[in-house]
């Protein structure tokens, strides 16, 4: 007798069936929610990667503009200079002596002709006097030579004299006279050591460092100079070209006076005026550069030796070319370089050759064309083909208005 298994009217059958179901569903709701989630955050990184986001496309930066134009501009040339004394005088002792005192402060104004040291006198004093002495001397000599002479002239005509006494007495006032010009000769120069007793100054201006107190022995062979006076008034200021420049200031001094400006190496202070006064008769082959010099009376001593300062060389002659502001270029891996705005108010960068910059505009030689509009403000935010909107700069004295498009 057999028994067959009906299957579809087992109740636990049909337990496992409903079980299998449930599970299947589950496992696809979860399979469609992973799906759901990886395509949200996928689509979220490429809007973050290509810059779109609800609207699809990066907001516009805001820059500010200015238009290429073309103008003359005046020719000025900027450069560092060092500042350098008119005239500076070492003060040296020219006798070996003690010296007794120094009648100056360091760092004062001096004069010409003041007294700055002075050296023991008394060892010259008693030369000078020993040096007239011996002058005296001779002269009483002479005079008694030459009474001599006269009168055994007669003697000698008469024949009571030889002739070669004669001619002694005669020697001998040939050659008082010459001891009496040696001693004067001895007196002038004891005399002049005595004045070198007192050291004065040779030129007026400022005295630097005493280097040789009171006390001390000098001497003139010693290099050290006991102090040195640097003339305030009337400074040199030398300072290099490049070559290109030097048929414009030849020109420039040919035709006239050429001004020149100097302030302090920070740009602080306000700017001393002098003149061009000298070019270097040669131009160095290996820089290129020509070394000038500008005149300062600097009354006012704005500037001081030693120091650096800004040099502005004006040159009276102007040229005609493009003009941008200053900072308009910027200096990119490959050189300079602009942003120019397109009439799709998107820009492009465009490599150019700058030339002189004065007053914070720049003369470009190359790479930009009269009526274009490059970004003068906002480059930070650019790149190329980079979506551009154009505002007033900020402190134009107008309300901040958009611009639909330029032109």
């Amino acid at each position: 007798m057999t028994f067959e298994r009906n299957q579809e009217n087992h109740p636990s059958d049909k337990s496992s069936q409903i079980h299998i179901t449930a599970t299947r569903m589950v496992l696809a709701f979860m399979t469609a929610m992973i799906l759901f989630t990886f395509t949200a955050c996928k689509n979220e990184g490429e809007q973050k990667k290509t810059g779109k986001g609800k609207t699809g496309e990066k907001p516009p930066a805001p820059v500010t503009v200015a238009q290429v134009t073309e103008k003359k501009i005046a020719v000025e040339i900027e450069g560092t200079g060092h500042v350098e004394a008119g005239l500076s005088v070492k003060v040296l002792p020219r006798i070996s002596g003690k010296l007794l005192a120094v009648h100056f402060k360091e760092g004062g104004d001096v004069s010409k002709g003041d007294l700055l040291f002075t050296v023991d006198p008394a060892p010259f004093k008693a030369k000078l006097e020993q040096a007239k002495a011996d002058l005296e001397r001779d002269r009483a000599k002479r005079t008694l030579a030459a009474k001599q002479v006269k009168r055994y002239s007669t003697l000698s005509d008469k024949g009571y004299l030889s002739e070669e006494e004669y001619e002694q007495l005669q020697n001998d006032v040939a050659v008082l006279d010459a001891s009496v010009r040696a001693n004067k000769a001895a007196v002038e120069s004891a005399g002049l050591d005595l004045s070198y007793c007192s050291v004065r100054a040779e030129i007026s201006g400022v005295a630097g460092e005493i280097a040789v107190d009171a006390g001390n022995l000098v001497t003139p062979n010693d290099n050290t100079p006991l102090t040195t006076i640097r003339q305030i008034s009337n400074l040199d200021v030398s300072f290099t070209v490049p070559e290109t420049y030097f048929r414009d200031i030849r020109a420039a001094m040919a035709k006239g006076v050429v001004t020149v400006t100097a302030r302090g190496s920070d740009g602080s202070g306000s700017p001393a005026k002098g003149v061009l006064s000298f070019i270097d008769n040669s131009i160095d082959s290996a820089t290129g550069m020509v070394m000038i010099k500008a005149r300062f009376d600097n009354k006012n001593r704005a500037l001081w030796p030693g120091q650096f300062v800004q040099i502005v060389v004006g040159l009276p002659v102007e040229k005609q070319g493009l003009v941008v502001p200053s900072q308009v270029i910027q200096t990119g891996q490959k050189g300079l370089y602009v942003f120019v705005v397109k009439k799709d108010n998107t820009v492009e960068m465009r490599d150019v050759i700058p030339g002189r910059s004065v007053n914070g505009e720049t003369m470009i030689e190359r790479g930009l064309t009269t009526g274009e509009t490059v970004v003068v403000e906002g480059q930070l935010k650019l790149s190329k083909g980079s979506a551009v909107k154009v505002i007033e700069p900020a402190g134009s004295g107008s309300t901040t208005k958009d611009k639909a498009e330029v032109r």
